[in-house]
């Protein structure tokens, strides 16, 4: 179970590879046995990682939210008003 969620914090992310989006939410296995303390750090620190890494896609996230914000801040232009561009001058 440590090694897929290992892999699976450490894969490349396909941003064209909408699979993941049918994944739904995460839960825990059932039925599995005690963490043996032998890997107590590795599950420790494969917990820290994916904070981590949460922590960052709250901030991207938060970043893409601003982004928007200020997309929406610029005014359209109307439908049926001519643009026109002065080159000479």
């Amino acid at each position: 179970m440590l090694t897929e969620l290992e892999a699976e914090l450490e894969a490349p992310v396909d941003l064209d590879d909408d699979s993941h989006a049918e994944l739904g939410m995460w839960s825990s296995p059932t039925q599995l046995p005690v963490l043996p303390a032998s890997l107590r750090d590795r599950a420790d620190a494969l917990h820290r990682r994916q904070r981590e890494r949460e922590s960052e896609l709250v901030a991207e996230r938060t970043q893409v939210l601003r982004h928007l914000e200020a997309l929406r801040a610029v005014p359209r232009p109307r439908a049926a008003a001519s643009v026109y561009l002065d080159v000479s001058g």
